[in-house]
């Protein structure tokens, strides 16, 4: 059932039309019909449209120099010439139009609302879109809606960035009442390995507050996801909660930086590597580098087995006459990925000034 303050969102949509045939230009050239386009009740996620009519009630051509831009995302536009053999053509961006009007002739502008493209909560939207005439003073195409958005997900996207294909990264969603007051929402399930949970936050009789966890499945494919979620609350006639998971899933262990570059002229002559280990309790077991040029030593190396261990790579002495690169071999001592690989460079020594 609609909340109580419905009637308090269409007697404001009334009074704004009222206002907008108050305001009409009498002695305009081109009449617009309606005065204000009431696009009704939509439910949040759903779309919803109208058409106006632009009348040249002159004795004389009026040229039309542009209709729009209609203000926002969620409004697009579209110009149709019934007298006129011609295809109706997108207007949402507002561009500039060739178009002139003769005595008598019609133009019908649509209008079609898509409320699914609003992020933040609302529950009315009022717009007016500008038609600019040339030699005379603009019209106005003025328009409302009452939108029904029950309740609210935040965030719309869970950005898990990037994960361990078996980290099994977990983030969560809040569903809270936005018009409506109270409803029920029972989330526990299995998708494609995703678990998800459901709780409530408030006591029943306050106003509801949902949180959603997901956990991500045992294993990711490697490389970019994007998963979609729907659920449906006890609101008859509610549109689905839905949001989104997405990131990156990459190896459990990385090592960082990818490519080492030693600058001994400069004053480079170290840098600290260090492997990761973003599986679901997984440690870096091993840490044994081998392939290490002349030169080149480990500085010191985290001797403890931590999710996260590193050494650092120091070059000894003068810069070397000519570039020293290599691939080092870090052993870690996991089952799936047994040695890292590290490509290194070490610039050599330049004349002065280069």
């Amino acid at each position: 059932m609609r909340n109580p303050r419905h009637a308090c969102r269409v007697l404001l949509l009334a009074l704004a039309a009222a206002a907008a045939g108050c305001a009409r230009d009498a002695g305009a050239p081109v009449v617009v019909e309606p005065a204000f386009l009431d696009l009704g009740s939509v439910t949040f996620g759903q779309r919803s449209e109208g058409t106006w009519t632009l009348r040249n009630r002159s004795n004389e051509p009026v040229a039309v120099s542009r209709i729009g831009p209609s203000g926002c995302q969620c409004a697009s536009l579209e110009l149709e010439l019934p007298a006129r053999a011609t295809s109706a053509r997108t207007i949402t961006d507002g561009p500039p139009l060739d178009l002139t009007l003769a005595p008598g002739e019609e133009a019908r502008v649509r209008i079609v609302l898509d409320t699914a493209r609003y992020r933040e909560p609302i529950s009315r939207k009022v717009g007016s879109i500008g038609v600019h005439l040339r030699n005379h003073h603009y019209l106005t195409l003025q328009w409302g809606a009452d939108i029904w958005t029950p309740f609210v997900v935040e965030p719309w996207a869970i950005e898990l960035n990037e994960v361990g294909v078996r980290q099994r990264a977990q983030g969560r969603v809040l569903v809270s009442a936005h018009d409506d007051e109270d409803f029920g929402l029972a989330v526990d399930a299995v998708m494609d390995g995703w678990e998800l949970r459901s709780r409530r936050l408030t006591p029943e009789g306050a106003r509801a507050l949902y949180e959603i966890s997901v956990t991500a499945p045992r294993e990711l494919p490697e490389g970019g996801f994007q998963k979609e979620f729907r659920f449906h609350t006890t609101l008859a006639g509610a549109p689905p909660v839905r949001f989104f998971v997405q990131g990156v899933a990459r190896p459990d262990l990385t090592i960082s930086p990818t490519r080492l570059l030693l600058d001994p002229q400069r004053g480079r002559a170290e840098a600290r590597v260090t492997v990761t280990h973003r599986g679901q309790g997984g440690r870096v077991l091993d840490l044994l580098v081998e392939g290490l040029a002349p030169g080149l030593s480990l500085a010191d190396r985290d001797e403890e087995a931590e999710a996260q261990r590193g050494f650092t790579l120091r070059w000894s002495g003068d810069p070397p006459a000519a570039a020293v690169k290599g691939v080092l071999r870090v052993h870690t001592g996991d089952r799936e990925q047994p040695v890292l690989e590290l490509p290194y460079s070490v610039l050599p020594a330049r004349a002065s000034g280069s």
